[in-house]
């Protein structure tokens, strides 16, 4: 899976010297008078969090089924004895990852140049896939053994 989100990254990368989208200004709006209710109990909730509300919501809702959740499922089946642990840890961090990720983005998104951010994601996958493959075929895992010297060090 590591390898099929690298390629796929790769694939969906925008072209050198594409256009980067600016983002959207001179529209008229209502002057943000919003009318957003949480369902089944029927709560208007307060203008102050009418557009980010339903956004994280759809954020952290949106994460079921996406890649973190599809690498969550292969490391739970991996390592099958830890497999709740995992579990619960991607779903206690993915609330604040989410949480960050929206506020940074919100304010540096026109700074950020999308053909890296993909490249680098890829190297990530990569990097992952790689390590799965040394751990599968020769029993050492790269990453373990960085998390391991880093914990070691950290409770010392």
């Amino acid at each position: 899976m590591f390898l099929l989100f690298a390629i796929l990254l790769l694939r969906s990368a925008p072209a050198a010297g594409a256009e980067q989208q600016e983002p959207a200004s001179g529209f008229t709006t209502d002057g943000g008078q919003l009318d957003v209710r949480v369902p089944v109990v029927d709560w208007q909730v307060p203008n102050k969090l009418g557009g980010f509300l339903p956004i994280f919501a759809m954020m952290a809702f949106g994460e079921f089924g996406d890649k973190t959740q599809l690498i969550t499922i292969t490391l739970a089946a991996q390592y099958s004895a830890h497999a709740s642990a995992i579990w619960t840890g991607e779903m206690l961090a993915i609330i604040p990852v989410s949480l960050a990720n929206a506020l940074f983005f919100h304010r540096f998104a026109h700074r950020f140049n999308l053909r890296k951010a993909h490249f680098v994601g890829a190297g990530l996958f990569l990097f992952f896939a790689a390590d799965f493959a040394l751990s599968v075929t020769m029993g050492v895992s790269l990453w373990e053994t960085m998390v391991s010297s880093i914990a070691a060090q950290v409770g010392a």
